[in-house]
């Protein structure tokens, strides 16, 4: 008989913890549940576009796998270079496409929005000349680093009808002829406005733009100008819910972006 406290001989096996491999590419939440939506068995494709997409941004490129040389040697590259890293890149997309969501058509698929932005910062931020895969219209090659990527999200928004482009130079008329042929500005006709109500005495863009923002306060109209700095003397100018205003400046900034309402225009 054993004493109390000595050890008890047991012909049992220890148990084992179950180990679960880990999934290569989990990011943040945002994509780790659009990857739920994925089919697991590698025989079978998805026919969902979107998820064709999120399988595309997740699954890394050769190279970039953890602990690949590579990735390693990327990781202590300045945030300057034009290479991103495999978790700066996804982070990238992710923030990006949360931005480019606030700012797209209503009838734009979330799965094109998600593509976009994956295109957007592989082409900005990849070596080659970079041409913007979606206007096709603009070489960025004599671009600085910091200036290619909002220049390309700044054509893009442009291209898709949300914003405009304005010289820093434009006239009060044209300012407003501009911001009219924006989408969101069909509520000053529903309003029963034939034209935006401002002032025809010419300035600046920031001073029209507040000018803007103040009348649609004073109209009871749900509207506000921001604008997209691309680094240049024009001003890419979009008209958003007031609502909806703080969360997109906090949207382009993650995205390493600056969007700027009227009272911070310079």
């Amino acid at each position: 008989m054993k004493e109390a406290g000595e050890p008890v001989e047991s012909n049992e096996e220890p148990a084992v913890p179950e180990v679960h491999p880990a999934r290569t590419g989990s990011g943040s939440s945002f994509f780790a549940r659009i990857r739920a939506r994925a089919p697991q068995a590698p025989s079978t494709r998805p026919e969902d576009p979107s998820e064709l997409l999120v399988e595309a941004v997740l699954q890394p490129e050769k190279g970039d796998a953890a602990g690949a040389p590579e990735a390693c040697a990327a990781s202590s590259a300045p945030e300057t270079s034009t290479v991103l890293t495999p978790e700066a890149r996804t982070e990238r997309i992710r923030t990006t496409f949360f931005f480019l969501k606030l700012l797209a058509p209503e009838e734009k698929p979330l799965h094109e929005v998600e593509l976009l932005a994956r295109g957007l910062v592989d082409a900005a931020f990849s070596p080659g000349d970079w041409v913007n895969p979606f206007t096709r219209e603009r070489s960025y090659g004599d671009l600085e680093t910091a200036a290619r990527f909002p220049r390309m999200v700044a054509d893009l928004l442009i291209g898709w009808g949300v914003a405009v482009e304005v010289d820093w130079k434009t006239e009060a008329d044209d300012f407003c002829e501009a911001v009219a042929s924006l989408p969101a500005a069909a509520l000053f006709r529903e309003r029963g406005f034939e034209a935006i109500p401002l002032p025809s005495d010419d300035d600046e863009v920031p001073v029209y733009a507040r000018r803007f923002d103040a009348a649609c306060e004073a109209l009871g109209i749900p509207l506000r100008i921001a604008a997209l700095d691309v680094d240049s003397d024009g001003f890419v100018l979009a008209l958003l819910p007031a609502r909806t205003v703080p969360a997109a400046r906090g949207a382009a900034a993650a995205a390493g972006l600056r969007l700027s309402d009227s009272a911070n225009m310079h």
